[in-house]
């Protein structure tokens, strides 16, 4: 990047996919155009699901869907046709493991809210131009160039096509058979209403199915389902009804298609009477149908300068309301490849990039999704580890910081570094000096609930894993005084990221707490902890204060404060020996050959000692400052988020000794 020039970006489409581009490129500094055909640049009524993989993106966005009235998905309730409740699982209970909550929308107010993020004049970035009536019909991708219907042309920097599951840009930017880029007839179409949940619950017929807030309620039959979910401050019940085509009558054409009641009556005429009368709820001037169309995945998404994006790239069925939410991951990719500053000859090769970060997960889930659809004569029962797996899978991507570390790769790629740091030292004795004996160590720790997606694109390879499920990991950052025999001191400052595992070659696992980076204040003690323990050590002028309630660390690295120190209550807790398992990575580049190393592996180190005395903290603190010292490490420490500080204590103890040994 050589300049902050912002790029010109036209996107083509102004529904939901389009308008979280245009938020996330407004926001990284661009001038964005949004192209929209119709005149009014609305969504029709109907619910829309944010689970936590897209949830996260519009709240780091701003746009918090509580707050246009988005609730949290909190049962799940399954029944077969007849009424026969096979499930009733309590979804709060499970969303802990989440960094985001799974809500319910209502689409028309999400639409809204995001329209209002894209074009208004308050917030970060120049508002987006939203042009209404704009129908696109051709592009150049080469030069970036739309045409509209009636002849205008508009050039930009880059074209986004988010034109939707009948994309009219599609062929242009994928080329071939104009059948392999054409959405074909997946054999069922749905039913979609919305009514006020106080309807259901005035009826004693149907009460009972609107009694839990947030819930996700379905009944299954040979070859149609029942999908309805609460959603809008919890007075609305939105209705998915799919069923095969060939119970559907009159024209089939369009989105929107307006419907018979008693053809949705006559269709689920078999299925519990109580979610019949439901059904019988629906006004008939608003009750629509939808034709369910699919599309084989397509062999690119990239053109020179134009990209697809959500539908028009990969639109989905609605069999696990991922459809808005792989697109809302879409705008996250655009946004994180095209920092301010990107110059217009790197742009097809960063649309490569964007297409690199989605086109694996995107065309998965929409297998998944197809597989989830079948009819209950095609589907293979499906044990619950391959279930759970493919929830953690959807849940736990943040597209953000996956596009973040695609894209650090992407750029180490084009611009190899001429050597991979590791700590200088002013001299280097011959061997790392001895450790004294008989140490004290007195220990003040911050644990705290962080991002599972952001730290774990700090492992150093794919050897190392996260164990547990979910987006949030816990942490802890330890500031430890070690005062030995001899008189000698020093302290050390590292963030420990727990519930690790490093695979080594022979298939076996190694767990404990990883340690990426460590800062202490005395060199000798650097060059012991680096050659005998195989840590990451990075001097820091660091200096502590201990009171008799309170602990402070500060230097030029930052500061941590515990205040309100009080005696561990447990006693149990205090004379109590502990060992711990540390992992790190040790990296040794080859002199004289730039990018190469010696050598490179992980580390594993047991630490050993005993628990004299605890004390709890009433409040807990740290931030990371840049001084001096490790500049860049510590702006990188700036962006991990406390999500919830669990524990502050200080831990005064005698190390019992640890060692290092390779992998």
């Amino acid at each position: 990047m050589s300049d902050s020039r912002p790029l010109n970006i036209l996107i083509v489409g102004g529904g939901i996919g389009g308008l979280t581009t245009a938020i996330a490129l407004r926001q990284q500094g661009h001038n964005v155009t949004i192209l929209e055909r119709s005149s009014s640049a609305t969504e029709f009524g109907a619910a829309i699901h944010l689970p936590p993989n897209s949830n996260g993106i519009l709240r780091r966005l701003g746009l918090r869907a509580e707050e246009t009235g988005a609730i949290e998905s909190c049962w799940l309730s399954e029944y077969t046709a007849a009424g026969e409740r096979k499930a009733c699982v309590d979804m709060h209970a499970g969303m802990g493991i989440w960094q985001h909550s799974w809500l319910l929308a209502h689409r028309v107010h999400l639409h809204n809210a995001l329209n209002k993020f894209a074009t208004a004049g308050e917030g970060k970035g120049r508002p987006a131009k939203l042009l209404t009536e704009s129908n696109v019909v051709d592009v150049d991708c080469e030069n970036a160039t739309v045409k509209l219907e009636d002849g205008t042309e508009m050039a930009g920097d880059l074209v986004v096509a988010a034109d939707g599951v009948n994309s009219r840009l599609r062929h242009k930017v994928v080329g071939g058979r104009i059948e392999d880029t054409t959405p074909f007839l997946s054999g069922k179409s749905a039913y979609r209403f919305i009514i006020p949940k106080a309807l259901a619950r005035e009826d004693p017929q149907t009460a009972h199915l609107a009694e839990k807030p947030g819930e996700l309620l379905t009944w299954t039959g040979k070859d149609r389902r029942i999908v309805v979910y609460s959603t809008h401050y919890n007075k609305l019940m939105n209705f998915v009804c799919i069923h095969p085509d060939h119970d559907t009558k009159g024209s089939m054409e369009g989105w929107s298609i307006v419907a018979n009641k008693s053809d949705l009556l006559e269709t689920f005429k078999d299925f519990d009477p109580a979610v019949v009368a439901l059904l019988n709820k629906a006004d008939p001037q608003k009750l629509r149908l939808w034709r369910l169309m699919d599309l084989l995945a397509l062999e690119t998404w990239v053109n020179g300068r134009v990209a697809l994006l959500g539908d028009a790239a990969h639109p989905f069925l609605p069999y696990q309301g991922q459809g808005a939410a792989q697109a809302v991951e879409d705008a996250a990719a655009m946004a994180v490849v095209f920092p301010l500053g990107t110059r217009p000859e790197e742009i097809h090769d960063r649309l490569i990039l964007y297409q690199q970060c989605r086109y694996e997960r995107a065309t998965n889930i929409q297998e998944w999704t197809r597989q989830n659809g079948e009819d209950q004569s095609k589907q293979l029962t499906k044990p619950l580890d391959i279930i759970a797996k493919r929830m953690t899978d959807l849940f736990s991507h943040d597209a953000w910081h996956h596009s973040e570390y695609m894209l650090y790769k992407w750029e180490v790629a084009r611009n190899p570094p001429k050597h991979r740091l590791m700590p200088l030292l002013p001299i280097i004795p011959s061997r790392a000096p001895e450790t004294p004996t008989a140490n004290i160590y007195v220990a003040a720790k911050i644990k705290f609930k962080s991002s599972k997606t952001m730290l774990q694109s700090w492992f150093p390879t794919d050897a190392f894993r996260f164990v547990s499920p979910g987006t949030v990991v816990t942490a802890t950052i330890s500031a430890t005084t070690f005062n030995f025999s001899d008189g000698t001191t020093y302290t050390t400052y590292g963030l420990y990221l727990h519930n690790v595992a490093y695979r080594s070659a022979d298939g076996s696992d190694h767990h404990g707490s990883y340690l990426p980076i460590e800062f202490i204040n005395d060199t000798s003690a650097l060059l012991r902890h680096r050659e005998a323990l195989g840590r990451p050590a990075v001097f820091a002028a660091l200096e502590v204060s201990r009171g008799e309630e309170a602990f402070t660390l500060s230097g030029d690295v930052g500061e941590l404060l515990l205040q309100g120190l009080k005696p561990e209550e447990e006693e149990e807790e205090n004379e109590k020996v502990v060992e711990e398992d540390v992992l790190s990575y040790r990296y040794v580049p080859a002199v004289g050959e730039p990018g190469r190393c010696d050598m490179e592996y992980a580390v594993k180190a047991r630490e050993r000692g005993r628990v004299v005395k605890r004390f709890v903290a009433e409040t807990a603190s740290f931030a990371w400052e840049a001084g001096t010292s490790g500049v860049t490490v510590v702006e990188l420490l700036r962006e991990v988020p406390v999500l919830e500080v669990l524990r502050g204590e200080v831990v005064e103890g005698v190390c019992g000794g640890g060692d290092g040994r390779r992998i």
